[in-house]
């Protein structure tokens, strides 16, 4: 998540599960070969069709429980938008609370969408379909946001107050205002970094939806050109809010996100204005941070070679990945500058922009293997021995924080009364050298929270090697 340690501190006092510190275990030789083989095809795509429920675990609104596949799930805050007379019900919670920001609401969505759009193969081997309807919600919500070209939502609900109080969606309501109850506020100071990936993700919905669904692909394709045109209006980035002035996802720039929307649609179009806009802005060609929450310069660098065949986004994107390439520690981890946050977002992003450029400019098997790497680490072939997708492999974490899955606000952050199959926790800490630790504990907010784009960076790594590697999902193999 964010890069505010306080973002996810403010539970400290509640009670913890009772687990140890895992570092670097000695484990027998035997022990680690039996986890080794099995990180195998079938667990792979056994992994990314449960990593796809996440969201339903997340969802919000009046359909929440809706075909959800997790039975434990009901309505949950219907009456978001009330503070401003208008229907922000629907999207998703953010992580292990309830609030909906619109980074990394935005980019999460956009990224799910362009794993859909371009490696769509794997999702069809898949024996269930949830993507489709996830990036369905996705839309629905963000839609609801842009009101106009002049105004656009990003924030429902004060996260200083919902981190208060620890409970389910379902009962959020009913809390006083101090614990995130009704009404919940809402903020509209929203910059071009939100409106670009928003932008972004509708236009992709645009592109996925217009054979089978034409009539919502086009509202997707007006809604992208309100948020687009807001963005152009309003070039500066937004930061989530807190009632005690807590920073939450403080964007450090706009114009990757803006770029990205330009691209997208542009792609939809064909209409130059969007392409124009998107090269002039101003986007830095150098940066090579993984897809994540703050970053989408990744992707603007993709779908402006897919628009111009430029070299000099050619080049953009080949740096990216050399610059993953050599990023993988000792351990096997692709591991970015020194951020011990969520560790496995920005190695899943990394595997995810690899695939991309794999499939986009012809891959090698230097490419094929750093992808691999990076999921047979998540699924087990790691130094814990333990897959870091919850219900996927031998052992997995069963403490994530996440209240829906704990549900008893007296008991706060312990054991999960519920399985919350699929979710991708944030992975080992880093402390310094070559050392790497895992706590499993629903307070650590480091290592064992979950969230929306932790989930989308896992389920698109997945999904690029399931399809670079040909994997055949339906046949197990």
């Amino acid at each position: 998540m964010g890069p505010i340690v306080l973002r996810r501190l403010l539970l400290l006092g509640l009670a913890a599960g009772a687990v140890a510190w895992l570092e670097r275990p000695a484990a027998a030789e035997e022990e680690t070969r039996r986890a080794r083989a099995e990180v195998n095809a079938a667990l792979v795509c056994e992994a990314l069709d449960k990593a796809q429920w996440f969201f339903d675990a997340n969802r919000s609104g009046r359909d929440a429980a809706d075909g959800n596949v997790f039975p434990w799930r009901g309505p949950a805050l219907v009456h978001d938008g009330e503070a401003v007379g208008r229907d922000l019900s629907g999207g998703f919670f953010d992580a292990g609370d309830h609030v909906k920001f619109g980074l990394p609401q935005s980019t999460a969505a956009a990224t799910l969408a362009l794993a859909y759009q371009t490696f769509g193969e794997a999702f069809a081997r898949l024996p269930h379909e949830r993507t489709l309807p996830t990036l369905r919600h996705f839309a629905d919500y963000l839609m609801k946001t842009v009101e106009s070209e002049e105004r656009i939502y990003h924030q429902v609900g004060d996260a200083d107050y919902d981190h208060a109080w620890w409970g389910p969606p379902e009962k959020r309501e009913a809390q006083p205002k101090r614990h995130g109850g009704r009404p919940r506020p809402v903020w509209n100071d929203t910059g071009a970094d939100v409106a670009g990936a928003t932008a972004a993700h509708l236009a992709l919905m645009h592109q996925i939806l217009r054979a089978r669904e034409p009539q919502l692909a086009q509202r997707c394709l007006a809604k992208a050109r309100q948020a687009f045109a807001y963005a152009r209006a309003h070039p500066r980035t937004t930061t989530g809010k807190g009632a005690y002035g807590t920073a939450y996802y403080p964007s450090s720039d706009w114009r990757d996100d803006f770029a990205f929307g330009g691209a997208a649609l542009y792609l939809a179009t064909g209409e130059r204005q969007f392409l124009e806009a998107a090269e002039g802005c101003g986007l830095p060609l150098e940066v090579t941070s993984p897809p994540n929450w703050d970053s989408t310069h990744f992707y603007a660098y993709l779908l402006l070679y897919r628009a111009t065949r430029a070299e000099r986004y050619r080049a953009a994107l080949v740096r990216a990945v050399e610059s993953h390439l050599r990023a993988v520690r000792d351990n096997g981890l692709a591991f970015y500058h020194d951020h011990g946050w969520g560790t496995l977002r920005h190695a899943m992003g990394m595997a995810f922009a690899v695939a991309l450029v794999h499939r986009e400019l012809g891959g090698s098997e230097r490419q094929l293997h750093f992808v691999e790497q990076q999921v047979r680490y998540l699924l087990g072939d790691n130094e814990f021995e333990m897959s870091f997708v919850i219900g996927v492999g031998r052992r997995w974490p069963l403490h994530p924080h996440h209240r829906g899955a704990h549900t008893d606000p007296a008991q706060g952050p312990g054991r999960m009364v519920h399985e919350l199959t699929g979710a991708m926790v944030g992975g080992p800490e880093y402390v310094g050298g070559e050392r790497f630790v895992f706590e499993d504990s629903a307070a650590n907010v480091i290592s064992n929270e979950v969230a929306i784009d932790y989930q989308a960076n896992c389920v698109a790594a997945l999904a690029g090697y399931v399809a670079i590697a040909g994997l055949d999902c339906k046949a197990g193999r």
